[in-house]
């Protein structure tokens, strides 16, 4: 139960960085960060249905406050659906970064 109201914290807290904070910033004139789709990757392994259904949900809810019909729904609900191959190839590249740095030639 512990766990949950963490999760449930960080994801209040990342949405409400995302709207208040993150939104207002624009990188070259058009593009925004975006920091929201973190949560998803860093929750632990869920059965499929129930991540894909939080992940429509969030995506729904920080449309909702952006004014954005559907985008970010539509970007969450594909980063959950290929989070296991993203996971996998950033702890690759991270491990692989990793190795090259302490190898002496």
């Amino acid at each position: 139960m512990n766990q949950v109201i963490r999760y449930i914290f960080i994801f209040v807290m990342l949405l409400f960085s995302q709207v208040y904070v993150f939104d207002n910033i624009f990188m070259l004139g058009w593009a925004q960060p975006v920091v929201y789709f973190l949560f998803f990757l860093r929750l632990p392994s869920l059965p499929p249905y129930f991540s894909l259904l939080l992940a429509f949900f969030g995506g729904i809810l920080i449309d909702s406050f952006t004014y954005t019909p559907g985008i970010n729904s539509a970007a969450l609900l594909s980063v959950v659906f290929l989070r296991d191959t993203l996971v996998k190839y950033l702890k690759f590249k991270i491990n692989n970064a990793k190795t090259h740095l302490y190898c002496r030639t």
